[in-house]
């Protein structure tokens, strides 16, 4: 029992790791493009909080600058999109198993 435990809060750690890497670098491309000034510190804002608070100031701070987007830079944001996909069904997997292990083995 132990041990799944342990195997499902791994997963659910390492896919929330996942989650902020690739939305920091989904913010960045995008604000470098925007032209907004300190894209880094954004980048950072926008993965910060529990409610995606940082990210709502972000959304709402980029309406004021028009998107200047390349095809490069929106295929790398397509793949971290995939990625960050990838990490949120892996994240839904460790948390059902977390709750089936708690059901279960009781």
């Amino acid at each position: 029992m132990n041990i799944f435990i342990i195997i499902s809060l791994l997963i659910c750690f390492i896919s929330a790791i996942g989650i902020a890497y690739n939305l920091n670098k989904i913010v960045y491309i995008d604000a470098k493009n925007r032209g907004i000034k300190r894209a880094k510190l954004w980048s950072f804002i926008a993965i910060g909080g529990q409610s995606s608070e940082g990210l709502l100031l972000y959304l709402i701070n980029r309406r004021k600058y028009p998107s200047n987007i390349d095809v490069k830079d929106k295929e790398r944001i397509d793949l971290y999109k995939r990625r960050l996909y990838i990490f949120l069904a892996t994240i839904f997997v460790g948390f059902v198993l977390l709750i089936a292990t708690a059901i279960f083995f009781k």
